[in-house]
This record gives C-alpha cells, structure tokens and sequence, in this order.
C-alpha cells in the first residue's frame, strides 16, 4: 500500500482526513460496518471490515477476513448456518434488505446473537452467488 506523504495538502489533505474521521467512526458504534462483493465466479469477499467491532464482536482478524470471508461462515452455529446462507442468497438474488438473527459460536467459545443487516447492491455486471465461499 502506498504510504502517505508527510505533510498532505489541499485535496488529499481533506481526504486523509475525511479517511480518518470513517475509521473513526466505524470502530466505535457497537456494529460491524462492513462492504462485500461478489467476485466473477460467483463467490463473495469482503472489501472492507471495521476492525474495531470485527475483533470485538466476530473475534476474528479483520486482514484475514478480507483473505478468506469463510471465517464469518465457520462460527455461524451449526443450527442457524442453512437458514442464514439461505437468506443471504435470497437477499443477493432480489436485491432486497436482507434482516437475520444468527447465533456465532467465535474463537472464545461463548455464544453470541447478532442481528445481521445489509441491503445488497446490484452490481450488474457480476454474477450471482450460486455457492458458499
């Protein structure tokens, strides 16, 4: 990644800053903001995790949830893993917002409920997901 310069001015100053203020703000509201894609083969990664509420709430390494989104799939409770896939590829599939509560099972070991919440984005250019990542 290219390193900044040291002392930034005019527009790349305002969107260093403006850079700043996001990660700020997504690292300290108790939810994971997070963007995700799905690639040309169907499948789907994640663009961006916050890290603050990934490593608090998921318990998992943001860097290696942007390399491998099966992480997030490997902690939903085996229970509640058909119906929470299910109603992720309904929601990619219509575009609708997509509401599930879900049990995590993180590396801690305790339980956990999320309520997950996303609205997809119609990339149209790109296929829908027909496989877990």
């Amino acid at each position: 990644m290219k390193k900044p310069r040291q002392n930034p001015s005019g527009p790349e100053k305002a969107l260093l800053e403006s850079q700043q203020r996001f990660e700020r703000m997504a690292n300290t509201i108790p939810v994971m903001l997070y963007d995700s894609m799905i690639t040309p083969e169907g499948t789907s990664r994640f663009l961006y995790v916050a890290p603050g509420p990934c490593r608090e709430i998921l318990e998992l390494d943001p860097d290696a949830l942007l390399k491998d989104m099966s992480l997030v799939w490997e902690i939903v409770h085996p229970d509640d893993l058909t119906r929470f896939y299910e109603a992720d590829i309904v929601a990619n599939q219509t575009g609708k917002e997509f509401w599930s509560e879900v049990r995590i099972i993180p590396p801690s070991g305790r339980l956990k409920w999320l309520l997950v919440n996303s609205k997809p984005v119609s990339y149209t250019h790109l296929p829908l997901p027909t496989k877990r990542i």
